[in-house]
């Protein structure tokens, strides 16, 4: 993917992002079993956490019931930090990029990334998100992701192999509202195991877990796929 084509389809993210704010934000009201599940063996005592991709801040009132020492949230979109800071006041959140954070290096003890970076176009861009994440995790930092996964699919099967006009493993998802007319369409791109395990390996992470997998059977991850990894 061109450079002009990939920084396009961020822009549009935001974008999008902040046109459906406020019917997005209605729709996400807690955070997914499969995450909260692997999140019960994390040690967050006295931790400073970042939520990458913050949303509408629900990571924030999750992180309330552990004993974390700080709170911060990012997202791209203007729309959902407004929302964000209203409904909690007491964390910090900031409009950013997650391509460049305004952080300074070692920062975090962990890092949170939820379905957020399957918005992110052209494996140049995927990479320099690994390696922000990566300059902002204190070593020994921990990243938690989620990232949707597709390909046990049909219908976004579908989509993906007749996709013409992006790379293959992209596709644009409709976002409806209530009566079901199609607002925008979202930009996905859908991560493999594979493609998650290189960057992250390449980007100097260890520790590296995929959730989910029947190695034997690669068709029974569940929705989400889930990675942790370690800064070394």
């Amino acid at each position: 993917m061109d450079k002009l084509t990939a920084q396009k389809l961020i822009d549009k993210t935001r974008d999008d992002y902040n046109l459906i704010a406020d019917q997005f934000a209605s729709t996400r009201h807690y955070v997914w079993g499969d995450f909260a599940k692997i999140t019960e063996s994390v040690d967050f005592a006295n931790k400073k956490v970042l939520d990458l991709g913050c949303g509408n801040g629900r990571i924030f009132e999750f992180l309330s019931e552990k004993p974390i020492s700080a709170y911060y949230g990012i997202d791209q979109s203007e729309k959902l930090i407004k929302i964000s800071q209203k409904k909690y006041p007491a964390g910090h959140f900031t409009i950013g990029n997650i391509l460049e954070t305004p952080y300074e290096n070692d920062q975090f003890d962990i890092v949170i990334c939820l379905a957020t970076l399957h918005h992110i176009p052209a494996r140049k861009h995927r990479n320099q998100a690994i390696r922000e994440i990566y300059r902002i995790l204190k070593p020994g930092g921990i990243l938690i992701m989620t990232n949707w996964y597709f390909w046990n699919k049909p219908k976004f099967l579908k989509q993906i192999f007749n996709n013409k006009n992006l790379p293959f493993g992209d596709f644009m998802m409709p976002w409806k509202n209530g009566k079901g007319d199609t607002l925008t369409e979202r930009y996905f791109h859908a991560w493999t195991k594979t493609e998650t395990r290189w960057l992250l390996r390449k980007n100097n992470f260890t520790n590296i877990q995929l959730s989910g997998f029947d190695h034997n059977v690669w068709y029974q991850l569940g929705p989400n796929l889930i990675t942790t990894a370690e800064k070394r």
